[in-house]
């Protein structure tokens, strides 16, 4: 796999593999901070175009967020 697909505009990828819990993960290192995300995203990389991989790691993204911080809390009624 080429990194060439990894690196889009201002945005560069950097991945590490390892072994954990549950698994191997992804480490998305991206303007300092990291991301641990499923490995599926190996798997877009090679099947899907560019910009499509880009929005599922945009999701994969958010769904980590969500599982660390829990849901925002809105303050408006």
């Amino acid at each position: 796999m080429s990194l060439n697909l990894l690196k889009h505009k201002s945005v560069f990828l950097v991945f590490y593999l390892w072994g954990i819990e549950k698994g191997l993960q992804l480490v998305f290192l991206n303007n300092g901070l990291f991301f641990l995300l499923n490995i599926k995203i190996l798997i877009f990389l090679q099947i899907v175009p560019e910009w499509e991989v880009e929005q599922q790691i945009i999701k994969e993204m958010n769904q980590f967020h969500q599982q660390k911080t829990g849901p925002r809390i809105r303050h408006h009624d």
